[in-house]
C-alpha cells in the first residue's frame, strides 16, 4: 500500500481550502482543514503532518504569527510551511521567507506548478530527515565500540592484564587520548543534531558547583599535565548550589576547560574562578593562550564549517555551540572577553533561583 503524505490547511476561506484539498488529492496527499488557529496546536499534538499550508489573512492570529508559533513548538518546528496568499507585495513575500516558510505562493496560481513545488518540498524534507537519521544512527552506534576500546585500554594501563613496559604505557596512553577525543567528537556531533531538533531534554537536580568543577579538573588532569600546565581553582562564592541538569553543566565546564588547555602553551597556568552575585553563580575560565580575533568574537558560539578550516581542526566550534545551547536552556548566559595574543576569559552565569526547564528540554 502506498504511503500518503498528510497536509494541514489553515485558511478561513472555505472556497480556497476546498480547492486546495482537491489539488492535493490529485498528488496523493490527504488533507485536514482548519478555519482558524484556535485549535491548531491541539491538532498537531494529536496527529502528524508532512506539510502545512497557511493563509496570511486570518482572524485571531495572522499567518506570520502562526508561523512564528509553529517554529517555536518542538512538535511542529520541522514541518515545512507554505504560504498561499493573495498578498503579492514583495515585502509580504520577503517577510514570510525570513520567518522560515519553505515557499510563498501568491494566488491565483498555476495548479501544475503548485503541485510540482509541493512534491519537491516533500522530497527535500524526506532527504533531510533521512540524512539526519543516518548521522544520528551512525554517531550513536559508533560510540559503543569506542567506549569499549577506551575501557579496555584503561584496564591495560591499570595493570589488570600484567605489568607493562614504559614504552608500551606511552603508546597506550597516546591511543587512549585519541580514543577519548574521538568519543568526545562523536558525542558532540550527536548532541548538536539533538539540540537542532529539540531532542535534548534536561533533568534539574540540586548540586554543588564547586564539587562539579573539581571533578571536571580531575577528569582532564592527563591533558594539562601532559602539557605541564597548572589549573588553579579560586572559589569566592558564598552560594554553592544550583538547580540544573548535572550532566549538561558538566559537559559545558569540560568543553570550556578543554579549550583553555588546548589553546594554552606548555607550562601555562589556567585559572578557574567561581563567584556569585545576588542572582547568579558564575564560573570563569581564564587562559593565557593565543586569544581570539576581534572579528570572530561576535559569532564565536555559532557552529560554522569554515571554522573547521580556519582552525584546522575537525568539529572546531562544536563545543562552544553546544555549551551556549545548554546554558541558554537553563536561563543563563555565557560570555567571552579576549584579546589576540593575550588569552581569553569565558564566563558562565547560572541563575540561583530554581529554573523551570521546558518540558521538551532529559539529556539523551
Amino acid at each position: 500500500m502506498e504511503l500518503r503524505n498528510r497536509a494541514l490547511i489553515l485558511d478561513n476561506n472555505p472556497i480556497n481550502s476546498e480547492l486546495l484539498v482537491e489539488i492535493l488529492e490529485q498528488i496523493n496527499i490527504d488533507s485536514k482543514v482548519l478555519y482558524s488557529a484556535e485549535d491548531l496546536f491541539d491538532v498537531i499534538e494529536q496527529e502528524s503532518y508532512d506539510v502545512i499550508f497557511l493563509d496570511v489573512m486570518m482572524p485571531f492570529m495572522n499567518g506570520y504569527e502562526v508561523l512564528e508559533a509553529l517554529s517555536k513548538n518542538p512538535v511542529s518546528q520541522n514541518i515545512p510551511v507554505i504560504f498561499l496568499s493573495a498578498l503579492s507585495e514583495t515585502k509580504n513575500i520577503v517577510k514570510g521567507l525570513e520567518l522560515g516558510c519553505y515557499d510563498y505562493i501568491t494566488t491565483p496560481y498555476c495548479i501544475e506548478e503548485l503541485q510540482a513545488k509541493i512534491k519537491n518540498i516533500l522530497k527535500l524534507k524526506r532527504l533531510q530527515d533521512e540524512r539526519d537519521c543516518f548521522i544520528e544512527t551512525l554517531t550513536h552506534d559508533l560510540k559503543t565500540p569506542v567506549r569499549s576500546e577506551i575501557r579496555a585500554m584503561e584496564l591495560l594501563l591499570e595493570g589488570h592484564f600484567g605489568e607493562l613496559k614504559s614504552t608500551q604505557v606511552e603508546v597506550l596512553e597516546e591511543i587512549l587520548n585519541s580514543s577519548n577525543y574521538m568519543f568526545f567528537m562523536l558525542d558532540s556531533i550527536l548532541s548538536k543534531y539533538k539540540f537542532d531538533q529539540n531532542k535534548i531534554k534536561l533533568i534539574p537536580v540540586r548540586f554543588s558547583i564547586n564539587s562539579l568543577v573539581q571533578d571536571c579538573v580531575q577528569e582532564l588532569r592527563v591533558l594539562f599535565e601532559t602539557k605541564k600546565q597548572n589549573v588553579n581553582i579560586c572559589s569566592e562564592n558564598t552560594s554553592d548550589e544550583v538547580n540544573a541538569d548535572y550532566l549538561a553543566i558538566k559537559r559545558t565546564v569540560i568543553n570550556l576547560l578543554s579549550n583553555a588547555i588546548k589553546f594554552s602553551k606548555e607550562n601555562a597556568t589556567i585559572e578557574i574562578r567561581i563567584f556569585d552575585t545576588d542572582e547568579d553563580i558564575k564560573i570563569s575560565f581564564v587562559d593565557r593562550g593565543k586569544g581570539i580575533d576581534s572579528q570572530d568574537i561576535s559569532n564565536i558560539f555559532e557552529y560554522k564549517k569554515e571554522n573547521c578550516r580556519k582552525f584546522r581542526q575537525v568539529g572546531s566550534g562544536l563545543g562552544l555551540y553546544i555549551s551556549q545551547k545548554i546554558i541558554g536552556m537553563h536561563g543563563g548566559q555565557i560570555n567571552v572577553k579576549s584579546k589576540k595574543g593575550e588569552g581569553s576569559n569565558f564566563t558562565i552565569s547560572l541563575p540561583k533561583k530554581k529554573v523551570h526547564l521546558p518540558k521538551e528540554a532529559v539529556l539523551l
